[in-house]
């Protein structure tokens, strides 16, 4: 069922694994544990034994109406998928990946993500401000290469911060596995007039956790996810961009990254 985002990211490791099998069945099996969590048809809950149970796609509050079960314990999960679902999107969806980069000091990060002189450069913003419209201005005028158009890991090791590409690729239809340090983090906001704002502090820690994919639900994930953001705004550039969709937000930013 792979369309062809997945080969890239095969991997021979075998020190850390996590199994999921798949059951692709009508039949979806009813909830066990606590409820702990319900949003946008999504129901969480949790087993005496750790075991999170997730259903996506619950209509009326009826989880057996969902089209995806996971059954998440410790290194295993069991997924059942209704076979009209199963595909590349579901697989991801059932992959967890969010969680897994969490547990590893990492952060899976709404943004596009481009390479510019060997580096990473970050590009975060709501949805409709402008990120991938930056991410080719930068494309078309700086020789930068588009890597992600729209997530990628966040990685600390030994002190610095790593890009790292996803199997996701949004409508840009771009992801490729490659890993830099990360140059800086850019906060886009559209404005008349393009000018620049190194952040600090609260205001970094903020407009990092904006764009970060974490399970709100689990108190773990959200404590490693807090403490990793407060260590990237502590010790990597991150830089507000009020921003025209034009060559001299491009400009501007390339002279604030010099004098970086």
């Amino acid at each position: 069922m792979d369309d062809g985002i997945l080969e890239n990211y095969v991997s021979d490791a075998t020190d850390d694994f996590h199994k999921i099998t798949f059951c692709i069945t009508e039949d979806i099996p009813g909830p066990e544990g606590e409820l702990i969590f319900s949003d946008d048809g999504k129901f969480i809950y949790l087993t005496d034994d750790s075991c999170e149970i997730r259903y996506e796609g619950v209509t009326n509050s009826e989880v057996l109406t969902s089209y995806m079960r996971i059954a998440r314990g410790t290194n295993e999960s069991f997924v059942h998928i209704r076979p009209l679902s199963f595909g590349t999107k579901t697989i991801l969806r059932a992959m967890e990946i969010e969680h897994f980069i969490v547990k590893n000091y990492g952060l899976l990060f709404h943004c596009a993500y481009v390479e510019v002189d060997g580096k990473a450069l970050i590009f975060t913003a709501p949805s409709g401000i402008g990120k991938s419209t930056q991410a080719k201005l930068w494309c078309d005028n700086k020789d930068a290469a588009l890597i992600n158009g729209d997530r990628c890991a966040l990685m600390l090791k030994d002190g610095i911060l790593y890009a790292c590409g996803v199997p996701y690729c949004g409508s840009s239809r771009v992801n490729i596995n490659k890993t830099l340090p990360v140059w800086a983090i850019v906060y886009l906001e559209q404005a008349p007039v393009s000018t620049v704002n190194p952040l600090v502090g609260i205001s970094s820690f903020k407009r990092i956790m904006e764009g970060v994919c974490v399970n709100t639900w689990n108190s773990s994930d959200m404590s490693l996810c807090i403490n990793t953001v407060t260590a990237i705004a502590e010790n990597i550039p991150v830089i507000n961009l009020s921003c025209t969709p034009d060559v001299t937000a491009v400009e501007i930013l390339s002279k604030a990254l010099k004098e970086l």
